[in-house]
């Protein structure tokens, strides 16, 4: 019994969340830039020289170290917003994706699963879950930390070369928006891992309770599926095996599922999905359960 048509269906749902959490993240990363730029002109207007601003000029009084310090509390108030945004989209993303499935095999099992409300702590371990060996917390940490730091020495640089008004301006547009790009990628990258893990953990339940689930490995058929000496994801295409078992991804490595190999050559703005399909049926069935809809699934899960 196959439920590919499900995760076709949550992976475009995931899709336009993840559109409208990006565009959260920008407006963020906007009025960053704004400040970042309206105090540098202030900056320069008190304190230029013949057109110029020099390095000996901002150190006098400590007005560079005020600078920077205020831009690094600027820094720091978007990374909070960024951060709170990113963590409440990925709990959003795990529940919906893991209810979802859970009603998924429900309807077409026919089988009432008893699925409950999920404790927190599975949500937070979900979100914590480490790609490169650290958690998002604390990748979002490292990325606050090398951002203040190339602010301060974009800035001290830029000083000393007796860069323009202009010059220092696209030089800090450049950094904040390297940065912007970074937060993206962890976004785009986090929201995939926490969708896939929350259907794995929906199926696992599934087949302890009875209903055996087989799992398929999807790529998007398209120029961008990785083929490297690393990460073959081209292959991967339609490997099936039971939802407990674990990927072999080649070159000894092994993973549950896509975006959640703990590999960063596999997992790193990867876009493949696992479908699932149902192998067989244990215990008595229920064809009313046909009938429910997802909503009154929810209800039902979190009553």
């Amino acid at each position: 019994m196959d439920l590919e048509k499900y995760s076709e269906k949550l992976e475009k749902w995931a899709d336009k969340e993840l559109s409208k959490i990006e565009g959260s993240i920008r407006l963020f990363y906007r009025k960053l830039v704004n400040t970042a730029l309206s105090e540098l002109g202030k900056i320069y207007a008190d304190y230029e020289e013949d057109g110029v601003l020099t390095y000996a000029s901002l150190i006098k009084y400590d007005r560079l170290k005020k600078f920077i310090d205020s831009l690094t509390e600027h820094v720091d108030t978007m990374s909070v917003a960024t951060r709170e945004t990113i963590n409440n989209h990925l709990a959003e993303s795990y529940v919906y994706s893991y209810s979802w499935m859970g009603w998924a095999i429900e309807s077409e099992a026919r089988k009432n699963l008893q699925y409950g409300t999920l404790k927190a702590e599975q949500i937070k371990s979900a979100i914590d879950n480490p790609v490169k060996g650290l958690t998002l917390s604390q990748t979002l940490e490292r990325n606050r930390r090398d951002i203040i730091y190339k602010i301060q020495q974009e800035v001290t640089q830029s000083l000393v070369r007796g860069s323009t008004y202009k010059e220092m301006a696209t030089t800090l547009k450049d950094t904040f928006d390297g940065d912007y790009k970074k937060a993206i990628r962890v976004t785009r990258t986090e929201t995939h891992r926490v969708r896939e893990q929350g259907t794995l953990d929906s199926t696992k339940r599934a087949n302890s309770k009875g209903v055996i689930m087989m799992k398929k490995w999807r790529n998007m058929k398209d120029r961008r599926v990785r083929k490297t000496s690393k990460a073959n994801h081209v292959k991967m295409d339609h490997v099936k095996i039971p939802v407990d078992d674990l990927f072999d991804l080649g070159n000894g490595e092994q993973g549950t599922a896509p975006g959640n190999t703990g590999y960063a050559h596999h997992d790193i703005n990867c876009r493949c999905i696992l479908v699932y399909e149902i192998d067989s049926i244990k215990g008595q069935t229920n064809e009313e359960l046909a009938q429910q809809t997802f909503e009154s699934f929810r209800e039902a899960m979190n009553g």
